[in-house]
């Protein structure tokens, strides 16, 4: 009886904590099928014309593509630079290892503000502020820390007799990673690849700092707009913004351990 009366109790606790994370996208969704000029929740009808509005406009059009080809972009390059770092220092037992794997882990203990305010102030110093490279190389840099947090992970459970078979028969190092390393993680790197693109998708707080001035990302366009009104515009650019990143978050947890990308 006891037993059951607990197995009640979390399964309620799970409920109230769903309902709390869930709770503000479904209301936010809801108000921005809502056909009059303000928010509302519940939607007093339905209506497309704000998601109509989104996709008409020439400057919501380009902002949606740039933050889709930087994401896309910036998670090619992280898990590039992610898989050999990870390939390195995954399988080291030395010293040296452990510390540059702290050190390119270390952006994640440090707030993303206060590493965009230190990009912008940086990046006005070399001369590439307020540019797409920067943007880039911003983006790369939040993104490094969690691609090698995962696949540092996968790496060190690839089987060593493997790797020692190949670089016995005569497979050079580098082929080894690309022929014998690579396929047995390729599913962790397609999650972390993933990982890293909702991880840029959604990025604000480095953003807002390092985006150019006529070109803003879609979480910074939507940032700055609620500064001055709350509308269903802003609503519906949200909505997307959010099904965009639940959609490859349902992907990450199809194509991956999510458990073992946190180990």
């Amino acid at each position: 009886m006891k037993a059951v009366a607990t197995r009640s109790a979390v399964n309620v606790y799970v409920a109230l904590a769903v309902i709390f994370l869930i709770g503000p996208i479904v209301v936010l969704i809801g108000a921005s099928f809502n056909p009059g000029n303000g928010l509302q929740f519940p939607p007093n009808g339905f209506s497309l014309k704000w998601f109509e509005q989104v996709i008409a406009s020439p400057t919501y059009r380009r902002e949606l593509l740039l933050s889709l080809v930087l994401a896309a972009v910036a998670a090619t390059a992280s898990l590039v630079i992610g898989f050999l770092a990870a390939a390195a220092l995954g399988r080291s037992t030395r010293a040296w290892a452990s510390v540059l794997t702290s050190y390119f882990l270390s952006p994640l203990i440090v707030p993303q503000v206060v590493i965009g305010a230190a990009l912008m102030q940086y990046y006005a110093l070399i001369g590439i502020g307020g540019t797409e490279l920067a943007l880039f190389l911003g983006h790369v840099i939040i993104a490094v820390p969690y691609v090698i947090r995962s696949i540092v992970g996968a790496v060190s459970e690839v089987d060593p007799a493997l790797m020692e078979a190949s670089r016995d028969l005569g497979a050079s190092r580098w082929r080894t990673i690309l022929d014998v390393m690579l396929p047995i993680i390729k599913r962790s790197a397609v999650g972390t690849w993933l990982f890293a693109f909702v991880m840029s998708w959604i990025n604000v707080e480095l953003s807002v700092f390092i985006a150019p001035g006529d070109l803003a990302t879609v979480p910074v366009e939507i940032f700055n707009h609620l500064q001055y009104s709350a509308d269903p515009v802003v609503a519906a650019l949200s909505s997307l913004s959010a099904v965009v990143a639940l959609v490859l978050v349902l992907a990450i947890d199809k194509l991956t351990d999510l458990e073992s990308m946190s180990r």
